[in-house]
């Protein structure tokens, strides 16, 4: 929720950042953390009529728009909302395949604390 209301990383995370000790807590590394927060912004980030490619989106859907009837905002994010699913779906299974596998995120960085 907090990258379609804040599009861009840098400040989503400055906003968001407070929630790293919470999983520092649950002995989730915050590296693991960054990845979780960087595939939930890449999924959200498509829908989010606040980001400045979307307006580039909208021009191109009604540039090529076959009917009659004017683009909107609804429109153009529910053409958007399979791929979003589908995103969604993949990064979730993503990282818990990470978690479950513990793959290195790094050098000498693992998932769990």
């Amino acid at each position: 929720i907090g990258s379609i209301l804040v599009p861009t990383a840098t400040n989503s995370w400055t906003i968001l950042s407070g929630v790293v000790p919470t999983f520092m807590q649950a002995n989730i590394t915050p590296e693991f953390t960054q990845l979780v927060f960087r595939l939930g912004s890449s999924v959200a980030i498509g829908i989010t009529p606040v980001f400045a490619y979307f307006i580039l989106y909208l021009a191109y859907l009604e540039k090529y728009n076959q009917d009659s009837k004017p683009i909107t905002l609804k429109n153009a994010i529910k053409y958007q909302m399979p791929f979003v699913l589908v995103t969604a779906i993949v990064y979730i299974l993503f990282i818990i395949l990470w978690y479950i596998v513990g793959f290195p995120l790094g050098i000498s960085t693992t998932v769990a604390l």
